[in-house]
């Protein structure tokens, strides 16, 4: 990505988060009160005219149909496998891309007992912290904030330098960041997981159709997400069919939980009158657990 400003596509994702805000609460598919705190103050103030707001949509809506849709739908997904991971006595969530992620400081009794690592590139982590603090006051004790360059810092590293423990039962998330890197780097992070695999980790991710990270998808949406992140010097690179992807996993030690397209979600997240919004179908998302040793006995 071009690190010399903040993410543009993280700055896209909060906007989508802010925008749902918008909606009757009834009809809301994810919540986040705070995602309007990272916009820009012109991309804010959009937010705030009915009229531009409104043409805006109508043009994206015709350029990325269901893509909205597809993005509150992964941010509820991951919502509900982190509430369910500390239910189930999960105390370590490690985000990776974090962009202006805010789930440390919105998901009920994460502050309790979960510790957060935070990682994303320097320039964006920068300006997150800097709206953060605007936004709540101190930055919270539960959450550590490690800047982090995929292509040149080892992750394994700089979670030990911030006390990540390896044994502990942790979450690894990853929405928005498998399109973007590499192949061994995907399978590096998933080796990375799975070596304490005793202590019960676990991963969520979304992921894309192949034909979206080349540009030949037969879908509108997916042509034009291909065209649009690379209008703001970020680059597609890593693309899955769901057989595919569920191999992939298998082969690095993981148990699919779930893997599910975008579209099959509505029954389960949109009511009311958000029946009727489109969810796009290059969307898919995954979640998985490590093998422990017990399981390969079986």
């Amino acid at each position: 990505m071009n690190t010399a400003q903040p993410s543009a596509t993280a700055t896209i994702m909060a906007f989508h988060r802010a925008l749902e805000m918008l909606y009757p609460e009834t009809e809301q598919v994810c919540r986040d009160p705070l995602a309007a705190a990272f916009l820009p103050p012109d991309w804010a103030a959009v937010l705030r005219d009915r009229e531009q707001l409104q043409a805006l949509m109508g043009e994206k809506a015709k350029q990325f149909p269901g893509v909205n849709g597809a993005i509150v739908s992964r941010v509820r997904f991951i919502d509900d496998v982190v509430a369910q991971m500390i239910a189930d006595g999960m105390v370590q969530l490690v985000i990776l891309g974090a962009g202006y992620d805010s789930r440390a400081y919105r998901i009920q009794g994460i502050e309790k007992q979960v510790t957060v690592f935070e990682l994303d590139d320097p320039i964006t982590q920068t300006d997150k912290l800097a709206k953060l603090e605007s936004a709540i006051g101190a930055l919270p004790g539960h959450v550590r904030y490690i800047a982090l360059d995929f292509s040149t810092d080892a992750l394994e590293a700089r979670l030990a330098e911030n006390g990540y423990d390896p044994d502990k039962k942790s979450l690894f998330v990853l929405e928005g960041l498998v399109p973007y890197i590499p192949a061994d780097t995907f399978a590096r992070l998933l080796d990375f997981i799975g070596e304490n695999n005793g202590a019960g980790h676990q991963v969520v991710f979304d992921y894309l159709p192949p034909s979206v990270i080349d540009g030949t998808c037969r879908w509108v949406e997916g042509r034009n997400m291909h065209q649009e992140v690379s209008s703001h010097g970020e680059t597609f690179r890593l693309g899955f069919d769901k057989d595919a992807l569920e191999a992939f996993l298998r082969d690095k030690g993981f148990v699919v939980v779930e893997n599910i397209n975008a579209p099959d979600l509505k029954s389960r997240y949109f009511k009311g009158a958000g029946r009727r919004r489109p969810v796009t179908r290059v969307f898919w998302f995954a979640h998985a657990r490590t093998v422990a040793p017990v399981d390969r006995c079986r």
